[in-house]
């Protein structure tokens, strides 16, 4: 019975005519029965809009995406195309902070790359293949500005990876005027990053994210590194190649974030567990610290930190062992030979975004999957137990060829 469902799932997923009914069934229930203000918009994709690029700030080129490797397997490695990283121009946009896709003559941009992406986020509240029902929020107008809100605007990965990182070109925007959500005054290490890369040569506006800002001329760059924000279809997992990293990009933005802080500290720990407090919080967590401990360990909530706190532990550590999440993000800042063990769930084997940042900025990181029992893109649950001999050893395994290359 779950194979029919899952194949009927899958028919309902990838017809095209089903999708467009199923639609405007939405479309209307929302708007007529709930008396939502929304309006539908036909999805396009960026790349046909050639017309209003104003710079080519890098041309086409391949990116080799690194799959998470164990103890016992090497990585899965798949190639992608990247498209030219560009600077537009679009006049009389419309945008809302958390989404990363902006409303142009009627139409709803993208760059999606992948069919089973779900991308409603901000104004989106829901999309097919070919249409999007965009809310119709108060609408505020702004003269110029470049746009940095997206997608996943609120997370430290998404803000620090696919967002803040397109600060690398500000030089290149012909407007001193940013506009970021507002999301971002709720985190002290986002607003310090913001600090350091544009000090006070920029008006800087926080959107609210609970309306819409129709926008003159608005700046936009197409994504300098992609991950599917979420994914339509539960029983396909991610692919290794649905990830992409502009890696010259992200070492330069290390750069200049390090170079502001003074991080060099001998007496900063050298061994770190990153500790849970929610989501994802393995039942055996304690026991696991008390063993780590014995190796010299010590366990940190990283998201109660400053960012230069962050940055100098991750800068001067030798070894982290933590479960995923956006705290990952944090590797980009490792100095050199960092080793790492990443607890993630066995139905995101193929998940690629933390194995690409630790072969770019070159950490040893090693997976150990655990088991559950959800469907395939379920990763944020609780109440799994973790082999704890078996990280120890792989944590020892890891040492012990430390010690030998040493």
């Amino acid at each position: 019975m779950s194979y029919i469902k899952k194949n009927i799932k899958a028919i309902l997923l990838s017809n095209h005519w089903i999708d467009y009914l199923i639609f405007y069934l939405i479309f209307f229930l929302r708007k007529k029965i709930f008396r939502i203000k929304a309006v539908v918009y036909r999805i396009d994709n960026i790349l046909n809009y050639n017309k209003n690029i104003i710079t080519i700030l890098k041309q086409k080129e391949v990116f080799l995406s690194v799959g998470p490797k164990t103890i016992e397997e090497k990585p899965i490695c798949k190639k992608v195309n990247l498209e030219a990283l560009c600077l537009y121009k679009f006049d009389d946009a419309i945008v809302n902070a958390r989404s990363s896709y902006i409303v142009y003559k009627n139409r709803l941009l993208t760059e999606s790359k992948f069919s089973n992406e779900r991308f409603n986020e901000g104004y989106i509240m829901f999309h097919g293949f070919k249409n999007a029902i965009i809310k119709e929020n108060d609408i505020i107008d702004l003269e110029e500005a470049f746009f940095l809100g997206g997608n996943g605007c609120w997370n430290w990965y998404h803000f620090l990876i696919e967002i803040i990182s397109k600060l690398i070109f500000k030089d290149e925007i012909p407007t001193k005027h940013i506009v970021f959500s507002n999301d971002i005054l709720k985190h002290e290490s986002m607003c310090k990053v913001v600090a350091m890369l544009l000090g006070n040569d920029y008006k800087i506006t926080y959107l609210d994210v609970d309306k819409n800002y129709r926008i003159k001329r608005l700046y936009y760059i197409n994504s300098i590194s992609y991950v599917p924000f979420n994914l339509k279809d539960n029983y396909k997992p991610f692919g290794i190649e649905d990830v992409y990293m502009h890696s010259d990009i992200l070492v330069e933005l290390k750069n200049k974030l390090v170079g502001h802080l003074e991080i060099k500290d001998l007496n900063s720990p050298k061994k770190i567990f990153i500790k849970r407090k929610k989501y994802r919080l393995a039942k055996n967590q304690d026991n696991l610290i008390e063993i780590l401990k014995k190796h010299g360990f010590i366990d940190i909530f990283f998201e109660d930190l400053k960012l230069q706190e962050q940055m100098k532990i991750i800068y001067n550590a030798e070894f982290v062992i933590g479960v995923t999440g956006a705290a990952w993000a944090n590797i980009m800042f490792a100095n050199k030979n960092l080793k790492a063990i990443c607890f993630m769930q066995d139905n995101f084997t193929t998940f690629s975004c933390y194995s690409n940042l630790a072969n770019i900025f070159n950490v040893d990181l090693n997976y150990f999957f655990y088991h559950l029992g959800y469907t395939v893109n379920e990763h944020h649950k609780s109440g799994y137990e973790l082999d704890i001999n078996k990280i120890e050893s792989i944590y020892l395994k890891m040492q012990n060829a430390k010690f030998k290359n040493n």
